[in-house]
């Protein structure tokens, strides 16, 4: 079994970002900046709101009213073509119960090594307070993509033989 979906088809995403941002990938678009912030809430990669402009384009609206200088800065929004190939979809039920059970293992490991838990924290101007800073997260999927690539046998398989509980 293998652990991530082939989703071979084409979609279609919108990047909210800043000008400089924008003209980058315009100008290079092969030459996508991965974002590697510890508070990435679904671990490092290239964020893009799939068929949806005004999510995009809200997400850099906000994001212009949290700068230090937010006259300075605009907010424009990318449409990018992708194609996901491997996708670990958070939209299906087996990759969360797969996500659950690599962060029981993460929160082992921690334990074991006697340092805590990263912690997803809000953020002063987030009115909403919804834990923007998303350091758990991030922390738990990067720990998943890291077993999961350094695995020689099926990943499923040995987290069944550690947690014989967990159902397939």
């Amino acid at each position: 079994m293998e652990i991530y979906s082939n989703r071979p088809n084409l979609m279609i995403g919108f990047h909210g970002c800043d000008l400089k941002v924008r003209n980058e990938l315009v100008i290079n678009p092969d030459n996508v900046k991965i974002s590697e912030k510890k508070h990435d809430w679904l671990g490092n990669g290239f964020y893009v709101w799939e068929n949806n402009f005004a999510r995009a384009l809200h997400w850099a609206n906000e994001k212009k009213k949290r700068s230090n200088t937010p006259s300075d800065f605009e907010a424009p929004v990318v449409g990018v073509v992708y194609q996901l190939d491997y996708c670990l979809d958070f939209t299906d039920s087996h990759f969360i119960d797969l996500l659950a059970t690599y962060y029981m293992l993460f929160k082992s490991a921690m334990e074991n090594a006697g340092t805590p838990l990263p912690a997803n924290k809000d953020i002063a101007a987030d009115k909403h307070k919804d834990q923007v800073l998303r350091e758990l997260d991030c922390a738990v999927i990067e720990y998943m993509h890291n077993k999961i690539a350094d695995s020689s046998e099926d990943a499923r398989v040995k987290l069944l033989k550690l947690y014989p509980s967990i159902h397939a």
